[in-house]
């Protein structure tokens, strides 16, 4: 597994891919200022932990292409939801939602998201709810999991030097 967020050069891959999605005018050019903040606050919370459990560094580029898709979709589905038929935003939400899986996110069952359902919600309500329901996804039993807190170092630094420290 690749721990992104346990080591020096994979905070700086890290950090490298939020200033992309922070610099990107695609993930936020249909919406508004609020609405976009709300979108890349979420998405920069999310981003340790899909990454870390990239298990390569090809994976890690996949991981993150697709996570910036997914969160393009979303603002295409943000800015059309206020004046779209309702068909156009179904289709927009649909196309979100169908990036998800791509970034390791899986949508709650539970949040019964449709784009009927989040028409009441507008701006940044209709980005907390749509990012609320969508979870990291669930790894198969034989992909280990790691989290921003797991420490991948071994158990006995003493091991891992020879006698002069090397």
């Amino acid at each position: 597994m690749r721990a992104v967020v346990t080591k020096e050069e994979d905070m700086a891959d890290l950090e490298q891919v939020l200033r992309a999605l922070y610099e990107d005018p695609a993930l936020r050019e249909d919406m508004n200022d609020d609405e976009a903040n709300a979108l890349l606050t979420w998405a920069e919370a999310q981003l340790p932990t899909l990454v870390a459990n990239a298990p390569d560094d090809a994976a890690f580029e996949e991981r993150t292409q697709a996570f910036k898709t997914l969160l393009t979709a979303i603002n295409r589905y943000i800015g059309l939801s206020s004046y779209a038929p309702s068909d156009e935003t179904q289709a927009a939400l649909n196309e979100a939602l169908a990036a998800a899986p791509d970034a390791g996110l899986s949508l709650d069952p539970a949040a019964g998201l449709s784009a009927q359902s989040a028409a009441p919600l507008s701006g940044v309500e209709a980005v907390n709810a749509l990012t609320a329901a969508l979870r990291p996804a669930t790894p198969s039993a034989d992909t280990p999991v790691i989290s921003p807190d797991d420490d991948p170092q071994p158990a006995d630094w003493s091991a891992a030097f020879n006698e002069d420290g090397l």
